[in-house]
């Protein structure tokens, strides 16, 4: 989704100015859109989007402060959006086939924390990528949970055969 340059990344102290405007644009687009799905319940909102090759899947999270603390030790932020995404094939008259998952990031819900104190975690990311991210966010259509899950269930499926097959051949 976001190619970050790990190589930018290690030498930068700091996310690039140019880097702002662009997340601001993705933190309007992605909860314009997440307000289209549905409440899972009183910290998560869940919207599922068709794009001309990849279905996403935005998250708007909200934990109580009581959870906070084991979110913030597993590496996620207690708050913001998620959007995962999975690149997807599909054959003239066949149903949609999953090619790869796609890296998640994790965006703040507001732009007002649009800094590059709350972006620096996403310091070596390209703008001209967060841009396409917007417009194929904005383009994308509403699609249903379950075409987003049967698709991330067979990447798993394949994921753990390769990882089976692999293992049972050091033996």
């Amino acid at each position: 989704m976001l190619n970050i340059d790990l190589e930018k990344r290690a030498h930068s102290d700091s996310i690039s100015e140019d880097l702002i405007e662009p997340f601001r644009s993705l933190i309007e687009a992605g909860m314009k859109r997440v307000r289209e799905g549905i409440v899972i319940d009183s910290s998560k909102q869940v919207v599922t989007l068709r794009g001309a090759d990849r279905i996403f899947q935005i998250t708007n999270v909200h934990v109580r402060k009581t959870r906070s603390q084991q979110i913030l030790l597993s590496g996620y932020l207690g708050y913001g959006l998620v959007i995962d995404g999975i690149q997807v094939d599909k054959p003239l008259g066949e149903p949609l086939l999953p090619v790869r998952e796609l890296d998640a990031i994790q965006i703040p819900r507001s732009t007002i924390y649009a800094t590059k104190q709350d972006l620096y975690h996403l310091r070596g990311a390209d703008p001209e990528a967060v841009t396409k991210l917007v417009e194929q966010l904005n383009d994308a259509t509403l699609s249903s949970d379950t075409e987003y899950s049967r698709l991330l269930s067979i990447i798993r499926a394949r994921r753990r055969a390769t990882f089976l097959n692999a293992t049972s051949g050091q033996s």
